[in-house]
């Protein structure tokens, strides 16, 4: 299983059901001004489940979850399967998940490429793996795209769509927080064609960003088999 929480407002999840079935996709993601904490975990149980790997990118996913938890008994909120299921995936500073893997840590203990200069943020390494990867690019072609002779990286390749006259793309961590905050919170918080707008931009970022660390569990399979 791939598993993305972006933010507390939107996730992306990729979902194997076995080594060489399909990659199932759902996403969630909040429009309102309102507490999307719980909702947002809620979506992630219903899809992920109670067995299978969950593969996340640095601890920052499991902080996220590790807030809900406590978040659940500020709030006095009643969700006993969703309280037995954060306590079964996340990590505690006194125990570990069997089912949370960090996929930076593997990385960082085990993988490195030359055009990863020493990084190693999921962007930078899906970037180093697709440019080198024919195999990826062949199976994904709608993220290839190419720019004076070069591979764009896949978050290169996200469709821009026009908002306030301007051609608008969110690529990355920073840009998906101001469209959020502007889908939600701006002076076009009421355009339900600009929010529209806003969401599906988020939401395709979202898709990615999760199937990056499909991409790289992919080539590391790969790799392992000497393909």
């Amino acid at each position: 299983m791939r598993q993305k929480p972006s933010s507390l407002a939107s996730n992306g999840c990729h979902k194997l059901e076995s080594a060489d079935g399909p990659l199932l996709h759902s996403e969630w993601i909040n429009t309102e001004d309102a507490f999307p904490n719980f909702q947002f975990a809620e979506s992630l149980m219903n899809r992920l489940g109670d067995d299978g790997t969950i593969f996340m990118w640095a601890p920052h996913e499991n902080t996220i979850l590790n807030a809900v938890l406590t978040q659940m008994g500020e709030r006095n909120y009643k969700n006993a399967a969703l309280k037995k299921w954060l306590n079964s995936v996340i990590r505690t500073r006194t125990g570990h998940s069997e089912r949370l893997v960090d996929m930076n840590q593997l990385t960082v203990k085990h993988y490195f490429h030359p055009l990863m200069k020493g990084r190693t943020s999921i962007k930078v390494v899906c970037d180093a793996l697709w440019k080198t990867s024919p195999q990826l690019r062949a199976r994904y072609p709608e993220y290839v795209k190419l720019e004076g002779g070069e591979v764009l990286s896949p978050y290169g390749t996200l469709p821009p769509l026009e908002i306030g006259g301007s051609m608008l793309a969110v690529a990355e961590g920073t840009g998906a927080i101001r469209a959020y905050e502007a889908m939600v919170y701006g002076l076009e918080k009421e355009d339900a064609a600009t929010k529209e707008k806003w969401k599906r931009l988020l939401l395709q970022y979202c898709k990615l960003d999760s199937l990056s660390m499909f991409f790289v569990w992919q080539h590391w399979k790969r790799l392992a088999a000497g393909h």
